[in-house]
C-alpha cells in the first residue's frame, strides 16, 4: 500500500492555512463543535498513516523509506496541529465556564431586584385597599339614615328576644327531664316498698331464723331509707324556682312520701318485735369462713360461705379457717358440711389449729385431721395407716373419693372425741379415729385447703345438713 505524498502536504498545508481565520467567525459553540470533529478526524488519519500500517514496505523495500522519513515527518505535524486545536478547544470550554457563572450571577442579581419590587408594589397596593375600605365605610356610615338606625336597634332587641325566648325552652327541657328523674324516684320507691314488704312476710314466716338476717335487714332499710331520702331532697333542690304545676306536684310527693316513711316506721318496728322474739331463742352465733384467716389468692363470698381460687397462681395450697372453733361442750356434736362446686380435684376438709399457715396443707400439718379428695383420712397413726414420704404425716386410704357436687361432712363427737366424716348424707366408718387427747377440742376450727386454680366449695354450718344426727 502507497501513501500520497500529495495528499498529505495538503491536508498540512489546509490545517495550518485554513481553519484559524475561519474559527474566528464563528461563535463559541460552533467553534467548539467543528474543533471536535476536526480533532476527530486528525486522529483518524494519524492512526492510518501510523509506521505499523508502513512496516511491510519497510520490510519489502529499504528504497521507500524516504517515503516513510516524509510520513512520519507529516504525522508530527499532524500531533502539532492536534495539540493546537486541543488548546484552543480548551480555552474555549474555560471561556464558556465563566461566562455561564456571570449568567448565573446577573439572574440571581435580576431576581432580587424583582422580589424587591414586588414586595414594595404589593405594600403599595396593601395600602390603598386599606384606604379605600375605609372610606368605603365612612362613606356607608354617612349614608344611614336615622330610620335605618332605628331599624338596628330594633333587630338587636329583637335578637335579644330571641334569646330570651332560647334559654326559657332550655330551662322547660330541663325541667321535663327533672320531671322524668322524679318519675324514676317514684317507681324506685315502690319497688324499695315491695322489696321490704317481701322480706317482712319472709320474716314473719321464719321467726326462729338468723338474727344476724334481720340486722342485715334493717341496715338494708335504713340505706334504702337515706337513699330514698336523698334523692327527693335532690330532686327538690333542682326543682325549686319551677312551675306552679310542678310545685303543687312536689307537695303532693311530699306528703306520698311522709306516708311511706311512716309505713317504713311501722315496718322497722314489726322488725325490732320480731328480733325480741327471736333473740331469746338463739343458742349461739352463725359461723362463717373468715378472711382475716385464710390465704390471699382466696376469694369468699355469699355470707362468707362461699370460697374460691382467684389468686395469679396456678397451684395451692390456699387454706381458709372458720370464724369460730369447736364450743368448749361435753356432749353433742360439732359439724358442718361442704359442697364442691367446681373442680374437685385436690380438696381437703378438716379441722385444724389456726397456728397452721395458710400455704400448709390441712391433715398433713402437724395437729391437724382432714379427708381428702383420694378417700385418704389424715392425721390418726392408728395400725394399718401409712405414712407419707415427705413429712411423715399418718394417712388411711381406700375410702370414697370426691368429685364435683359431693357434699362432704366433718365433725366431731364431743364426749368421746372420735371423729366424724360422711359423703352425701351417709357417715363413713371412722371406728377408732379420735382426735390427740393431749389437743385442746376449742382450739380446732373448721379448716379446708385447695389447690387446684378455680376450685370452688361452698360451707354449711348448720342447722340443716344433708347427714341426719341419729
Amino acid at each position: 500500500m502507497s501513501i500520497s505524498t500529495e495528499s498529505t502536504t495538503a491536508d498540512i498545508t489546509a490545517d495550518s492555512e485554513w481553519w484559524p481565520s475561519k474559527l474566528a467567525k464563528l461563535d463559541p459553540s460552533e467553534e467548539m463543535r467543528l474543533l471536535h470533529a476536526r480533532i476527530a478526524q486528525l486522529k483518524h488519519q494519524q492512526t492510518i498513516n501510523s509506521p505499523t500500517s508502513s512496516a511491510s514496505f519497510v520490510m519489502a523495500q529499504n528504497a521507500k523509506r524516504r517515503r516513510i522519513e516524509d510520513t512520519e515527518e507529516y504525522q508530527n505535524k499532524q500531533q502539532h496541529t492536534i495539540d493546537e486545536l486541543l488548546g484552543r478547544l480548551n480555552g474555549l470550554e474555560q471561556k464558556q465556564a465563566a461566562n455561564s457563572q456571570q449568567q448565573k450571577a446577573d439572574q440571581k442579581a435580576l431576581c432580587a431586584v424583582i422580589d424587591r419590587g414586588m414586595n414594595l408594589l404589593k405594600e403599595e397596593l396593601g395600602a390603598k385597599m386599606e384606604q379605600y375600605q375605609k372610606q368605603q365605610q365612612q362613606n356607608i356610615g354617612a349614608a344611614l339614615t336615622e330610620t335605618e338606625k332605628g331599624n338596628v336597634d330594633h333587630f338587636a332587641r329583637l335578637r335579644t328576644t330571641i334569646s330570651h325566648l332560647e334559654n326559657k325552652q332550655k330551662k322547660f327541657a330541663e325541667m321535663g327531664q327533672q320531671l322524668n328523674a322524679l318519675q324514676e324516684t317514684f317507681v324506685k320507691m315502690e319497688e324499695y316498698q315491695k322489696q321490704l314488704q317481701q322480706k317482712i312476710d319472709a320474716l314473719t314466716e321464719a321467726e326462729e331464723g338468723n338474727v344476724d338476717h334481720f340486722a342485715r335487714l334493717q341496715t338494708t332499710i335504713s340505706v334504702l331509707g337515706k337513699q330514698q331520702k336523698n334523692d327527693q331532697e335532690e330532686l327538690l333542690r333542682k326543682m325549686e324556682g319551677s312551675q306552679a304545676t310542678v310545685n303543687a306536684e312536689l307537695e303532693e310527693q311530699k306528703v306520698s312520701n311522709a306516708n311511706k316513711f311512716a309505713e317504713m316506721g311501722q315496718l322497722m318496728q314489726k322488725i325490732f318485735e320480731l328480733q325480741r322474739t327471736v333473740a331469746p331463742k338463739k343458742a349461739e352465733a352463725q359461723n362463717r369462713w373468715d378472711l382475716t384467716k385464710s390465704h390471699r389468692g382466696l376469694t369468699i363470698s355469699a355470707a362468707e360461705l362461699i370460697v374460691q381460687i382467684t389468686g395469679t397462681d396456678k397451684r395451692g395450697p390456699y387454706s381458709v379457717f372458720a370464724a369460730l372453733p369447736i364450743p368448749k361442750k361435753d356432749s353433742g356434736f360439732f359439724y358442718y358440711e361442704v359442697t364442691i362446686f367446681e373442680q374437685a380435684g385436690n380438696v381437703w376438709i378438716g379441722l385444724a389449729p389456726t397456728q397452721m399457715p395458710t400455704n400448709e396443707i390441712v391433715g398433713k400439718y402437724k395437729g391437724t385431721y382432714a379427708y381428702d379428695c383420694w378417700g385418704q383420712i389424715w392425721g390418726h397413726a392408728v395400725a394399718g395407716c401409712r405414712h407419707a414420704s415427705r413429712n411423715g404425716r399418718p394417712y388411711i386410704g381406700e375410702m370414697p373419693s370426691l368429685t364435683t357436687g359431693d357434699v362432704i361432712g366433718c365433725g366431731i363427737n364431743l364426749a368421746t372425741r372420735q371423729i366424724i366424716y360422711t359423703k352425701n348424707g351417709e357417715r363413713l366408718d371412722t371406728t377408732g379415729l379420735f382426735v390427740d387427747s393431749a389437743a385442746e377440742l376449742s382450739d380446732l376450727f373448721p379448716c379446708v385447703t385447695l389447690s387446684h386454680h378455680q376450685t370452688k366449695i361452698e360451707a354449711n354450718f348448720g342447722p340443716n345438713f344433708k347427714w341426719k344426727f341419729s
